[in-house]
């Protein structure tokens, strides 16, 4: 996991930008008039994913893709376009722990919020996420929109407006955490394991991937780090720095792990 340099505003189209504005503000007066009936889970939302999924407007998941460097920011693997937008927040309904029934109604009012958009690989999202939003306090939850947000203290770390730095390190391809939250994320989505994906039923290999890309720049570096021989020449040892450098941008695989290990 890496920070993701999101702008505040989203760099999309006026028209787009009022469209979900009407779309959310449909969404606040449908919860005020039915509060019981979406409180108890017996009336649904409907949200129209196109408007920030694809179909027809593909403005805010290309602006995501591009924003994200077409990495997943929960494990750094690189992503498709037919990889998920990802709620920070769930809008439809949330969990606290896995097992646990469904709570109704979630983050409705954040469906089309900028700041509550990302984009996650299919196992970060369908196998471990999902409707998963745990908080330290649950008491201090957002029940709906009228309620104070900001009194949240979410135990996932949002890295569009977190540095999971603080949080997550690597020796080698292992990530090791820092404090508990470090500790909860890496266990909440498997960062060290090749991974399952329940739904399609395929393996992600997001551990030995990562670990053939550690052993690959730190070969890189050895050689970038010898002065020429008859052997190695100074080509060889340019073109090893480039890989080296190559791996540390931020649009890289991996590359949190990269930094930490090559500072």
């Amino acid at each position: 996991m890496i920070k993701i340099d999101k702008p505040t505003q989203p760099p999309i189209s006026k028209k787009l930008k009022d469209e979900l504005k009407v779309a959310t503000d449909l969404l606040c007066k449908e919860y005020l008039n039915n509060k019981a009936d979406y409180n108890a889970g017996e009336k649904a939302f409907s949200f129209d994913n196109d408007l920030y999924k694809g179909g027809s407007k593909k403005e805010i998941k290309e602006q995501l893709l591009h924003i994200q460097g077409y990495k997943c920011c929960f494990c750094e693997k690189k992503l498709t376009q037919y990889d998920d937008v990802e709620h920070f927040r769930p809008k439809t309904a949330y969990q606290r722990y896995k097992g646990d029934a469904l709570n109704y109604p979630a983050y409705y009012w954040l469906a089309y919020n900028w700041d509550n958009l990302l984009i996650a690989c299919k196992v970060c999202n369908s196998s471990y996420k999902g409707n998963l939003f745990p908080l330290f306090n649950e008491d201090n939850r957002a029940r709906n929109h009228l309620a104070d947000i900001s009194l949240e203290n979410p135990l996932l770390i949002n890295p569009a407006t977190e540095n999971p730095e603080d949080f997550i390190g690597f020796r080698r391809a292992f990530a090791y955490d820092k404090n508990e939250r470090g500790r909860q994320v890496i266990e909440f989505f498997n960062l060290n394991e090749d991974r399952r994906n329940e739904k399609d039923f395929y393996q992600d290999e997001l551990y030995s991937e990562r670990e053939r890309i550690f052993w690959l720049v730190k070969n890189a570096n050895f050689v970038a780090n010898l002065f020429p021989t008859d052997s190695i020449t100074q080509n060889d040892i340019d073109e090893a720095r480039e890989i080296v450098e190559m791996h540390k941008q931020k649009d890289a695989p991996f590359a949190a792990m990269i930094r930490a290990n090559f500072p």
